[in-house]
């Protein structure tokens, strides 16, 4: 069994008005792992986190990771010396090379993308989505189960995203088939906040 974890950078809107200069990109990213990877994985994350932050307890978020001074939790702090976040980033890569993953991604040109349909533009979520879900299947091996896990965003869009996953499982999630997800029995996505026992 596969797993596939999900997540997205970037603002999903695609209005030209709204977008961000400084990011005008939306990128949506899975992550493949094998289950019993995963779970060997996710132990070591947390002792990782426990010998680098005195604590298991703690969530990394990517922005707070890079602007530490900004970050809320103040054990994220100690990322502002060199020597220190030398220490975290090498421990990091030490773990990520022991496990075999595949990393899958599209990113959209927002205003680029947005100015194709400037009346009614695609869910750039959804869309990013349905390639990412193509690419997956495309990893596991014949009959291999499959499971997809995406963080909530807010309870409207996961509403809309998990409706929209209904109406298309029924025929098809871009080139993915109903008959490619039952014979991976592949169900409707498990949606996750981000915590501290999340890896």
């Amino acid at each position: 069994m596969k797993y596939i974890f999900i997540d997205e950078s970037g603002d999903h809107n695609l209005l030209v008005e709204k977008i961000d200069p400084t990011f005008p990109l939306f990128v949506l990213t899975g992550i493949c792992i094998e289950k019993k990877d995963y779970l060997l994985l996710k132990k070591e994350w947390l002792d990782l986190k426990r010998d680098i932050f005195g604590s298991r307890e703690i969530v990394l978020h990517t922005l707070e990771m890079v602007r530490p001074n900004k970050a809320k939790d103040k054990r994220l702090a100690s990322l502002t010396y060199a020597e220190f976040r030398y220490k975290f980033y090498n421990a990091v890569n030490k773990l990520l090379l022991k496990y075999k993953f595949s990393i899958v991604a599209f990113a959209i040109y927002k205003q680029g993308f947005g100015e194709l349909f400037p009346n009614h533009p695609p869910d750039s979520y959804f869309l990013s989505f349905s390639y990412i879900i193509g690419e997956y299947v495309g990893l596991l091996d014949t009959n291999e189960k499959g499971s997809i896990l995406a963080e909530k965003r807010n309870p409207l869009l996961d509403k809309q995203f998990l409706l929209s996953w209904e109406l298309a499982s029924k025929s098809r999630v871009g080139l993915v088939t109903s008959v490619d997800l039952k014979k991976h029995k592949i169900g409707k996505p498990q949606l996750f906040s981000k915590a501290w026992n999340q890896t």
